[in-house]
């Protein structure tokens, strides 16, 4: 019934269109044979000469046709009026420009002040800039409680579903940011780190699938061997029906032409071919089975620790830190992780060290019954590198205790604990 209503709509307007671009011609028509009445009468009793009527008829029939292009002409400009008003609304929103501008200059002077405490503290004039950590800021001005991940480490982001794990992801990849750094404490970045954001919904532009995975890659570039792509694919798992299309100069609607799984794979190899120091990739494994998790996440830890993946092993020692973050919401294998964020607004933002307890509290963290939704409850033996503050660019962060007996409980295996629990106001 939509469709055909639709179609009615349609074919109505048309007809519409149509007769208002003739409503000249078909002006200019009477108008001729009015004057060819009149004006033949005139040239009958000799009042008016045949060539001037001629002229006249001429003129008209001109003028009728003129009005008809004009007409049109006024017809598409009214036409692109809606587009053009939405154009120029969207040239006159608020740019980010001159907070991108002022973040970099916050990084870069960040950068240069922590070398030099770092080269003060160590007694050393060179330091290597990989010391330097990524400081996420937990107090409420410059100079606060931070939580500082090292670099070159796998990091998880845990946490319940929508209580911020990926606006925290955002911050730290420097996506989004606070209006103004001065009143908010951003995330900080090591100025020499190239950040790259991956989003959990792939997209492909109009194009091969290998211009799609060498988005970014300057042509020439080691990165952008087809040998080092293909070799990346296999070991995400893709099958050699997608391998073929790499190597082949063929363009397809690529949401339609791949799985969605498919498409998330290739979003995560298109970010381990552009090699970045710093990846952050949101809900990386919510597509994915355990199998495939446990591969990719396999992948992620072997991009850390080889500072790239599959490059040149006798350069290792001359390659920049990899640092990756990923967010989730289910549970993910422990063993590859170094260090481990819980994020939730009941909790807050805690920084889960590796270590025995750690490892019990974290699956404790991210043990489910059913829905795989983690549990923000965390005990006070999980090692933080915060203390509680407040924060306006992460909302306030304030700290009560709490008691299980309060109506507050969680279990680690099978045992009720007793001890005291820490909630916390986050993103």
């Amino acid at each position: 019934d939509s469709l055909m209503a639709f179609n009615k709509q349609a074919i109505a307007t048309g007809q519409i269109q149509l007769n208002n671009n003739m409503f000249s011609p078909w002006l200019a028509l009477i108008a001729v044979g009015v004057y060819t009445i009149f004006g033949g009468v005139q040239v009958v009793h000799g009042v008016l000469t045949l060539g001037s009527f001629l002229v006249n008829v001429k003129m008209f029939t001109t003028v009728g046709a003129k009005w008809g292009q004009i007409y049109m002409i006024m017809s598409q400009v009214q036409s692109c009026i809606p587009n053009l008003e939405r154009i120029t609304v969207l040239m006159n929103y608020r740019l980010d420009v001159p907070s991108r501008m002022q973040l970099s200059n916050f990084r870069r002077m960040t950068t240069q002040k922590m070398r030099f405490e770092l080269r003060k503290k160590a007694n050393v004039y060179q330091l290597p800039v990989d010391m330097l950590p990524v400081r996420i800021p937990v107090g409420n001005a410059h100079g606060g409680d931070v939580i500082d991940l090292v670099q070159g480490k796998l990091v998880y982001i845990v946490g319940p579903h929508g209580e911020g794990k990926s606006m925290l992801l955002r911050l730290i990849s420097m996506v989004a940011f606070p209006a103004d750094i001065d009143r908010d404490p951003p995330v900080f970045v090591p100025s020499h780190l190239r950040a790259l954001h991956v989003p959990s919904e792939p997209l492909f532009f109009q194009g091969t699938l290998l211009d799609n995975l060498t988005l970014g890659i300057a042509p020439g570039d080691p990165d952008g061997n087809i040998d080092r792509i293909l070799e990346i694919c296999k070991r995400l798992g893709l099958p050699s029906s997608v391998l073929d299309l790499v190597t082949k100069e063929q363009v397809f609607i690529w949401s339609h032409a791949l799985s969605q799984t498919q498409r998330q794979l290739l979003s995560l190899g298109r970010a381990l071919i552009a090699n970045p120091e710093f990846l952050c990739i949101s809900k990386a494994m919510q597509l994915f089975d355990s199998f495939t998790t446990g591969k990719v996440l396999e992948l992620l830890k072997d991009f850390v620790v080889s500072k790239g993946i599959e490059e040149d092993p006798e350069r290792w020692h001359l390659r920049r830190p990899r640092t990756c973050i990923i967010t989730a919401n289910q549970r993910l294998s422990g063993k590859f992780a170094d260090q481990v964020l819980h994020c939730s607004i009941g909790g807050g933002i805690r920084l889960i060290k590796k270590g025995k307890p750690d490892y019990q509290a974290y699956d404790a963290l991210c043990r489910t019954e059913s829905t795989g939704t983690v549990l923000s409850n965390i005990p006070t033996e999980v090692s933080t590198d915060s203390s509680p503050g407040g924060s306006r660019s992460l909302r306030s962060l304030y700290q009560r205790e709490a008691t299980p007996e309060s109506g507050r409980e969680m279990r680690l295996g099978q045992k009720k604990t007793k001890q005291k629990y820490y909630y916390f106001s986050g993103l």
